[in-house]
């Protein structure tokens, strides 16, 4: 079974970005925009952020939702260094994160997911950027929700959102300017 703790991998620039979806309660997806994704325990491909290129499929998810109104967020993956898993029992299907692979792919139509849509799982959450909130086509409500919450994050430029920030984005004195360094220290006033 995948190390699900530990050091979290570095971004690695000129890593390729895809479009993914990730299918959650609107509850987790209030959590995912204020913290940040975090990891799954365990499934399929062991620990890491479930995302799929397939809306549909990550409007499936969550499973057990206990009634509560669904979202799917619409995501920007930088995937790394991908491995396929093509086949139940595959060899790293649980360990793939072990051998230097950042995101482990199960291709469409192979057999592992019922749906034969593709499955991605992302071992290091800092990989991925929720951009947007969706309603699920099939419904889940919530839709008042999801534009409040379009809206709170639209209004939050990009470099302080948790999501997507600087490192010292969220330290205390500093504040966005609008422009490509992000957030700065203001300049003080001492007389």
């Amino acid at each position: 079974m995948g190390n699900c703790t530990g050091k979290q991998k570095k971004l690695y620039p000129g890593s390729k970005t895809y479009i993914m979806y990730h299918g959650t309660t609107m509850k987790n997806a209030l959590k995912i925009y204020d913290k940040g994704f975090r990891q799954s325990s365990g499934g399929m491909l062991g620990c890491g952020v479930y995302v799929s290129r397939s809306k549909e499929k990550a409007s499936h998810y969550p499973v057990y939702d206990k009634g509560e109104p669904l979202a799917i967020l619409k995501v920007e993956v930088q995937v790394g260094k991908v491995k396929r898993i093509d086949y139940q029992g595959h060899p790293l299907q649980k360990t793939w994160n072990l051998h230097g692979y950042d995101t482990a792919w199960v291709p469409p139509n192979c057999g592992m997911v019922h749906s034969g849509l593709e499955e991605d799982c992302v071992y290091d959450p800092s990989r991925i950027k929720a951009n947007q909130c969706l309603n699920p086509p099939h419904g889940g409500g919530g839709l008042a929700l999801i534009k409040a919450l379009q809206l709170v994050t639209q209004a939050i430029p990009l470099c302080c959102r948790p999501l997507h920030r600087h490192r010292t984005c969220n330290s205390p004195g500093l504040r966005h300017e609008g422009n490509e360094k992000g957030c700065v220290r203001p300049a003080t006033t001492d007389g």
